[in-house]
């Protein structure tokens, strides 16, 4: 029997006659698929700065992007992308009203920003 290389060991040391193939697929393809998406699955780890960061509080959106938030990145990115009035209201429950809202407001997107942004949060 002649020895055609890797596949074959695999396939000696599974004893399946596949099934080293798609375990090496489903390997590549899964370490693809992570790099690929890596920045948007793990925004935290992220080494380049983002344009945009959008979250919506209260019915408004805001684009925390520009924002030195104190919690650090990874507290700004669980708000990325969603409606994140319940998360900022648990955070921010002893900060004074009127000081907050205003430091946010600095962060409002235009209304045609907003309008774009809108979508489906029931799922």
């Amino acid at each position: 029997v002649k020895h055609q290389g890797l596949l074959d060991d695999f396939r000696l040391m599974w004893k399946f006659d596949y099934s080293a193939e798609i375990l090496l697929i489903i390997g590549a393809m899964s370490a693809f698929f992570l790099y690929k998406f890596r920045e948007c699955l793990f925004p935290e780890i992220s080494t380049r700065p983002k344009d945009h960061l959008y979250t919506r509080i209260h019915g408004v959106w805001y684009d925390l992007a520009g924002f030195n938030h104190p919690g650090g990145p990874v507290a700004l990115n669980l708000a990325g992308g969603r409606d994140s009035t319940e998360l900022f209201e648990s955070h921010h429950y002893l900060m004074e009203r009127k000081r907050l809202m205003q430091l946010l407001g600095k962060f409002r997107v235009d209304d045609k920003v907003a309008k774009a942004l809108e979508f489906d949060f029931s799922c």
